[in-house]
Formats: structure tokens, sequence, C-alpha cells
């Protein structure tokens, strides 16, 4: 793998997904109009037979099975088990060097299981918690609700 410097920028808008998908002679996927896909996620393999999508256009994949997702460079790393850069420096070379399909010698998965979190519990409880405040009962929380999901109005702090 080469050292020099990779201009990801210029790489990620000179190679069209749909060049990669039909590089790496991934079908099934239905759609088209407007560059958007969706089909079986190629990565994963799994259930959904619309959990994968493509935006060609914007140059942007998820799944929503898997949670796979990201650009272009971030498929091809995924699906070549490798990393972002050595996608570039393929995708820059014209998939030159190794055959489609044939890895990178690494041994992680092509997918991870999902980190997300959106809201991290707190460190800390609340104390005073009126449940019953009126920002809530004009969003139509009622006070049982609010109460079984711990939310409501409080001034103190920890």
């Amino acid at each position: 793998m080469r050292s020099e410097p990779v201009n990801f920028a210029a790489i990620q808008q000179g190679v069209s997904f749909e060049a990669v998908l039909r590089r790496y002679q991934i079908g099934g996927l239905q759609g088209g109009r407007g560059g958007r896909y969706r089909g079986r996620c190629p990565l994963h393999q799994g259930e959904g037979r619309e959990a994968f999508h493509v935006d060609a256009k914007r140059k942007i994949f998820h799944c929503f099975s898997c949670g796979a997702g990201g650009d272009l460079l971030d498929f091809v790393a995924l699906w070549e088990h490798g990393t972002v850069r050595e996608a570039a420096v393929r995708l820059s070379d014209g998939w030159g060097g190794a055959a489609p399909g044939e890895e990178w010698e690494r041994s992680e998965p092509r997918v991870t299981k999902r980190k997300v979190v959106f809201n991290p519990p707190l460190n800390f409880t609340l104390r005073g918690v009126d449940s019953a405040h009126a920002y809530l009962s004009a969003r139509g929380i009622g006070t049982r609700t609010a109460t079984a999901f711990g939310v409501g109005f409080t001034r103190a702090r920890g």
C-alpha cells in the first residue's frame, strides 16, 4: 500500500456509486430513479428486502437492519474489510492490484454491532421533578405518562 497523501475528495467525486455496485457485482437492488436504490444489505446478507438504501447522487448508504452506513469510501472499506484510506487508494488506482472481492488482510468483520447512543443516562438523579408541569401538559403528556418515563421539570441540579 502506498504511503503518499490521498485526495479523498477527488476520489469521492470521481467515482460513482453505481460503478462501485457494478464492480462488486451487487445486484438485486430496486429503484434507480433519482439515483436511489434499496434492497437486501450486501454487507451482512441479513433480513429485510428493503433495509439497505443507497443515494448514489449524494454517494451515501445506510442499512436499517445492521446499522452500517456512510459514504462511498466507507462502503468500499466495509466491503473489502479494510480502512477508508485503503479504500481510497484502491479506488484511485482503478481497483488495480487485487481483484474485486479479494480482501485485504484484515480480521475485522464487515459490519460491526451498533454503537449508537443518542442520550446516555444521566450520572445523577434529579430530585423534585414536577411531572405535572404546564410545559408537559401543553404538549399532551399526562402526569401518569411523565411519571412512568421519569420526565418533568425541576430547578434543582444534581
